[in-house]
């Protein structure tokens, strides 16, 4: 129950209102999920796999401003569904048990030189009780796609080009 409650409110933001108002605006629009990302965080491309990934907005202390991280899943969930689930109020701890935190990056891969965006797992925000567990159960990316050679970041997904 907690895990919900920080993912649903975070210092007086309703995030599951915001879902649903964001949701609106989109539809409202036109666009799909993918367009909305990238109307709004032009950095992000075409790269992102929006099946695994949802963003989210929180201000992580009192006196910081709204960040954005990322939800990711490696286990396969429907995050379609799962959207669903919290626009109509129905989500419950389960929908996140596969999620991890993660927040996006410049990285370089040593062996080829490539100046990459990804998502990475962030181990410092603690959203659920559980982290490390988590973080060692998650399916992290293991090559470069510039060159195909071993990537050793816990890289979640890469998302573009710096």
């Amino acid at each position: 129950m907690k895990d919900r409650q920080n993912l649903a409110h975070a210092d007086g933001i309703d995030l599951v209102t915001f879902g649903q108002q964001l949701r609106h605006l989109r539809r409202a629009r036109g666009l799909t999920l993918t367009e909305l990302g990238e109307a709004a965080t032009p950095r992000i491309s075409k790269w992102a796999v929006a099946s695994r990934l949802r963003r989210i907005v929180l201000r992580v202390s009192p006196t910081w401003p709204l960040t954005c991280f990322y939800l990711h899943w490696s286990d396969g969930a429907d995050l379609n569904a799962l959207d669903d689930r919290v626009a109509s109020g129905s989500a419950a701890d389960g929908d996140f048990a596969g999620a991890v935190v993660g927040e996006a990056l410049g990285m370089h891969h040593r062996a080829c030189g490539a100046a990459l965006r990804v998502v990475a797992l962030d181990s410092v925000l603690p959203l659920f009780t559980n982290d490390v567990e988590r973080s060692r159960a998650h399916v992290y990316q293991a090559a470069c796609p510039a060159c195909g050679e071993p990537w050793s970041a816990s890289v979640l997904e890469f998302i573009g080009t710096t």
